[in-house]
């Protein structure tokens, strides 16, 4: 699709399945990631942009795909999320990134205010809980 921004998205559980690791990019809640730069690969654009973003945290799994999501409008762009997995070790609670376009990294409890999510990122930890791959605290 022309005009179409893929951008790549680390989904990094914690071992409770109640967290994700989020960071506050441009106002929203999001999943760390971002563009492939030329002639990059979507799993070293990850691996680069999640260093930028959470300098203190390690990918410490091979990535695994999981899926694309359908284009979506946001930050005045039309941008489709392709999404990985992995696990990942280190202090991801930083209060300042590297990156000059994120405010904050943290582990988002499940149980959050889904109103603060980008859109696509909402969607992805719906289908996250329907699936059991996350799961809301009693």
């Amino acid at each position: 699709m022309e005009g179409l921004l893929r951008v790549v998205a680390l989904i990094a559980i914690h071992a409770d399945k109640q967290h994700v690791v989020l960071v506050i990019k441009r106002g929203n809640l999001q999943f760390p990631g971002g563009k492939c730069d030329h002639g990059e690969t979507e799993e070293n654009a990850l691996y680069r942009e999640c260093r930028e973003e959470i300098p203190g945290m390690q990918i410490i799994s091979p990535l695994r795909y999981w899926k694309e999501f359908d284009p979506q409008y946001g930050s005045g762009y039309l941008f489709g999320m392709v999404a990985y997995f992995a696990e990942v070790e280190g202090d991801v609670n930083v209060p300042r990134c590297e990156s000059e376009n994120v405010k904050e990294a943290l582990w988002w409890q499940v149980d959050g205010d889904m109103s603060e999510l980008m859109p696509v990122t909402r969607e992805a930890i719906e289908e996250l809980l329907r699936n059991g791959l996350l799961v809301k605290s009693v």
